[in-house]
């Protein structure tokens, strides 16, 4: 009998027992659809907040070649910045191509690029540029690196992102940009390419969140925080890397680093 009582009370036990993870391990998958949920509707949002800036760059850029063309004086200024003009709209065109395939990742799209020529290309529309506000000056030491194998688009991308950035730190009065370009062999063989400014730099206590996706010093309406947190995840795509480093007041320094075989990465 006592036997009989202790297997019955053995076997309520382990039936409470089942009960209570039953109903654990049912909470804990409610609560696995709420986070998927949130984090549904937060990538949704990055998404839609990255197209956003990937749009608006480019955007600015057709605006101001419209006011480049007005002001324009010569059948040479006229080309160019049709040039340019039409290079924005592509861009524009590229983003909402990528919007329309939004359930699929963009295809990678590596191809030999000579690096110097291909920067030159690239700085020109900011050479051009009229700073309404600010006096700008662009400096480069772009020695013959040869050439590398990029994602031309993704790189453009990053590239636009670190500069436009470092415009908006610039002061109204003796603001500049160098942009430096050499062979490294370490911790890869590749190119290293910084643009340092002399703008405000930024406080060391907030330096470990400039890539975080969203975090921005710009008063709201004008920065959504994810310049830098693109640039790293194209940079990282090839198989790169890319650091920030910067003291108040003291200018920034951003330098990337390409390896001469990417690989695409996650």
């Amino acid at each position: 009998m006592a036997r009989f009582i202790t297997l019955l009370g053995t076997l309520i036990f382990l039936s409470m027992l089942l009960t209570r993870l039953r109903g654990t391990e049912a909470r804990r998958r409610r609560h696995e659809q709420v986070a998927l949920s949130r984090e549904r509707l937060a990538r949704v949002g990055t998404i839609s907040a990255g197209l956003s800036h990937s749009i608006r760059n480019p955007l600015h850029g057709a605006l101001n070649c419209i006011s480049l063309l007005r002001d324009s004086t010569s059948e040479d200024e006229r080309k160019t910045t049709l040039n340019l003009l039409e290079e924005s709209l592509n861009r524009i065109e590229t983003v909402t191509h990528r919007l329309m395939d939004m359930t699929r990742e963009a295809p990678f799209s590596p191809e030999a690029t000579d690096l110097r020529e291909w920067l030159a290309a690239f700085l020109q529309p900011f050479r051009l540029r009229n700073y309404v506000d600010k006096e700008v000056t662009i400096t480069t030491d772009l020695p013959a690196v040869g050439s590398l194998i990029i994602d031309r688009h993704r790189v453009y991308e990053c590239l636009f992102n670190v500069i436009a950035n470092a415009i908006d730190a610039l002061p109204r009065t003796g603001g500049r940009i160098h942009l430096g370009a050499q062979r490294i062999l370490a911790p890869f063989a590749g190119v290293e390419i910084t643009v340092t400014d002399n703008g405000h730099g930024i406080p060391e206590e907030l330096l470990a969140r400039v890539f975080d996706p969203f975090f921005t010093t710009k008063p709201i309406g004008e920065g959504t925080g994810l310049g830098l947190a693109i640039a790293r995840q194209e940079i990282e795509r090839h198989g790169g890397e890319i650091h920030v480093t910067a003291g108040q007041n003291a200018g920034t320094r951003v330098t990337i680093r390409l390896p001469d075989t990417p690989f695409e990465g996650t």
